[in-house]
This record gives C-alpha cells, structure tokens and sequence, in this order.
C-alpha cells in the first residue's frame, strides 16, 4: 500500500456500558497515524466524519498555539 496517500480505517469497540462506538484513524502511506476520531454513536456517523474532513481539510486553517509565557517571570 506504499503507492496509495493513505487511508482511513473504521473500527469500533464497546464502551463502559457496553455501547458499541465507532472510531476512525487517518493512517499516511508509511504507516504512521495521523489523525484520529471517536466516540460516534454509529458507522454512518463515523462516515460523515470521513466526508467532512475529505471535503474540508484542506481549506482548514493552521493555527498558532497560545502564548502560555504571560505571566512567568
């Protein structure tokens, strides 16, 4: 799978209360995990996740992280 960008993979795995919750992981052509997602009621919630993040990740901004020294001396 070397050739391919990568792929999202489904799973899901019983909760607390035995509840089965879905989850997705973005995993890049050398393996690594890349983003992850979880806690969907059901695979059809799980899916449009994957759509949304097809569709609109490449116009999502990047974003600085906050300024934590403010107040250190």
């Amino acid at each position: 799978m070397a050739e391919a960008p990568g792929h999202f993979r489904l799973d899901k795995a019983r909760d607390n209360t035995q509840a089965w919750r879905w989850r997705w992981d973005l995993t890049e052509s050398m393996g690594r995990i890349i983003a992850s997602a979880a806690d969907f009621p059901d695979r059809e919630a799980a899916e449009r996740s994957i759509r949304w993040v097809k569709d609109n990740a490449a116009n999502c901004e990047v974003l600085e992280p906050p300024d934590r020294s403010i107040g250190i001396a």
